[in-house]
């Protein structure tokens, strides 16, 4: 079903409760995009070889997320820039969570290039990252 966040069974039991990947792919928005966020314009959010990008700033310009969701059945690579220069991304100032298949909002290694997995959303955050 695609109607909620989480399932139960009619019993109610405790143990029945389950997420759905509704559920992981809604946090990738939520745990990361605080209360203050702006949302600031993306150069073709929806047109990067079957990306579709979303980007929100922390009030006091200190952290960026991205929101990148790959509906491709192929792995894709995206180059993060701001004002016409590349934004150096280096595991100590940048952490990555995804959700797809397999993953349920889980920390994933940084590589050289940012690589988005097929079929996935991934969240980008640069800056202070501990959420």
């Amino acid at each position: 079903y695609k109607d909620g966040l989480l399932k139960v069974s009619p019993t109610l039991d405790s143990d029945s409760l389950q997420t759905t990947k509704g559920f992981w792919a809604f946090g990738n928005f939520s745990r990361f995009i605080r209360p203050g966020f702006i949302r600031i314009q993306v150069t073709n959010p929806d047109d990067w070889n079957g990306l579709m990008v979303s980007a929100y700033q922390s009030p006091d310009a200190k952290t960026l997320v991205l929101v990148i969701v790959n509906g491709a059945r192929m792995e894709q690579s995206l180059i993060v820039e701001r004002d016409g220069r590349r934004i150096a991304l280096d595991r100590e100032s940048t952490a990555v969570y995804t959700t797809d298949r397999n993953r349920d909002l889980i920390r994933t290694s940084l590589s050289d290039n940012l690589t988005i997995p097929p079929l996935s959303i991934t969240t980008v955050v640069l800056g202070e990252t501990n959420p």
